[in-house]
């Protein structure tokens, strides 16, 4: 099925509007580019992921997500002051910068 994006739609939109026409749990899924079998980053937008237009894209089980509410590692995080002072720390998932 064709899913119609413009260059800022996110991929993890694209999943979830293929979810939706197949009815799927879009939490369970993701997306793997066709040709070359490597899973997509849901974050980044159609733009900025390297796709070509009309690429095939497969909606796939996701077994190497957790679980939303579950809980992951800690992100540790470096942050290069203007001062030239570096700061690194630990954050969690739901976190934002």
């Amino acid at each position: 099925e064709k899913v119609p994006v413009a260059p800022n739609t996110t991929l993890r939109e694209v999943l979830s509007a293929a979810c939706t026409k197949r009815g799927l749990d879009v939490a369970t899924r993701g997306l793997r580019h066709g040709r070359t079998r490597k899973h997509l980053d849901l974050s980044i937008t159609f733009r900025l992921s390297g796709l070509d237009n009309n690429a095939l894209i497969e909606v796939v089980e996701d077994g190497h997500t957790a679980p939303r509410g579950s809980s992951q590692a800690p992100c540790r995080v470096a942050v290069q002051l203007e001062s030239g002072d570096r700061r690194t720390g630990s954050l969690g998932d739901e976190s934002s910068l």
